[in-house]
């Protein structure tokens, strides 16, 4: 999450800081979404290290995600 928002909030605010030339705002879309390409690819269809899962991970897994009281939100 701390990550997205460090990507995310110098994007606004260069979007924001903009100088209002059209050509310069078409630029600077092709430069973020060659950036965004980069750092967010696409999820494999079957995660490494996902052999190993037995039912009794794949059920500690669901009780940790969904717990309250380890995590505050």
């Amino acid at each position: 999450m701390k990550k997205i928002v460090l990507f995310i909030f110098p994007l606004i605010l260069l979007y924001a800081c903009g100088g209002g030339g059209e050509a310069d705002k078409t630029e600077m879309k092709k430069k973020v979404l060659d950036q965004a390409k980069t750092l967010f690819k696409p999820l494999p269809d079957k995660m490494p290290g996902s052999e190993n899962d037995t039912p009794a991970r794949i059920e500690l897994g669901k009780k940790l995600y969904f717990d309250n009281i380890l995590s505050l939100d």
